[in-house]
């Protein structure tokens, strides 16, 4: 099935914002604290939860790459009930191995 043309127009649109989103992000840290940028830089990876298509994460992932070239984003994706429930176990485990998730539809629990 093709995309129609405003679809198109719009993903194009959206996708800037979206890795600066990400971007911007990874920016704030605590004092003293690397921010989540700079880890990734180190590490030379970024791990993404994204509950997105497929077609629309790897566009993310290709447009981070190359904003970010030095950095290679390992996808992660599934559904947002299935993602929420991967974050839950992962945190009630006490390791959650995402940098970055992007999830829409669910609600967002502060785990601390």
């Amino acid at each position: 099935m093709r995309r129609s043309t405003t679809e198109t127009k719009l993903q194009a649109a959206l996708k800037p914002a979206l890795i600066l989103s990400i971007a911007l992000g990874f920016s704030t840290s605590f004092a003293g604290e690397p921010t989540a940028l700079e880890k990734a830089r180190e590490e030379g990876k970024l791990v993404a939860y994204l509950a997105m298509n497929a077609a629309d994460a790897v566009s993310v992932q290709t447009s981070f790459e190359k904003k970010f070239p030095q950095i290679k984003v390992e996808l992660v994706r599934a559904g947002a009930p299935a993602m929420l429930e991967r974050i839950l176990t992962e945190h009630r485990g006490g390791k959650v191995f995402a940098d970055v998730v992007l999830g829409f539809g669910f609600i967002h629990y502060e785990l601390a």
